[in-house]
């Protein structure tokens, strides 16, 4: 089973070149290629920021495979934002065992009772996989984020930690590492 640790100084490099990826950048609302100097420079910023923690996903061997981020944390309303990118996306499997795991930690360890995310429209595969996660479409803000390719919509999507409980409470390590067809 994979497992998430907090995101440190000596990962910087890594994530950086997961997040400058194409498949990766255009997916994202800041999408030109990222400087180190810029990409060290926010992450300065946001370190001890206690509205942000960000976290890497690691495989059974150590070996990290993505990143996953909650921001804009309200402890008086319960409430943030998350995103996340894989860095392996030849694995099957991967983004499914990494939205478990960072919807396990948010609803559980963090106890956020609901969590946001933003999809740009052009993202289909990333809607429907934030709905098979069981995120509910809230609203959409048309044309609203500029592209290279022009103004897209974003989709606006919410889920409650009561929610999620009630369908992942069943769902066993042994049972998700069967859902990702073992780890390839």
């Amino acid at each position: 089973m994979f497992s998430l640790r907090p995101l440190a100084d000596d990962d910087l490099g890594m994530v950086l070149e997961w997040r400058n990826h194409p498949n990766v950048r255009e997916h994202m609302y800041t999408s030109h290629v990222i400087s180190e100097e810029e990409h060290r420079a926010y992450f300065a910023r946001v370190k001890n920021d206690p509205s942000k923690e960000y976290l890497i996903c690691v495989d059974e061997g150590g070996v990290p495979v993505g990143v996953v981020n909650f921001v804009d944390m309200n402890e008086a309303n319960g409430t943030a934002f998350w995103g996340f990118y894989s860095g392996d996306q030849s694995r099957r499997g991967v983004g499914l065992q990494m939205g478990y795991l960072a919807l396990k930690h948010v609803f559980g360890n963090l106890g956020i009772r609901k969590l946001n995310a933003e999809v740009l429209g052009t993202n289909v595969v990333g809607l429907r996989f934030q709905q098979g996660l069981g995120f509910k479409v809230e609203g959409v803000f048309k044309h609203h984020h500029l592209t290279n390719s022009g103004y897209v919509d974003v989709y606006r999507l919410g889920m409650f930690g009561d929610d999620w409980f009630n369908k992942w409470q069943t769902l066993t390590e042994e049972r998700l590492r069967k859902a990702v067809g073992g780890n390839r």
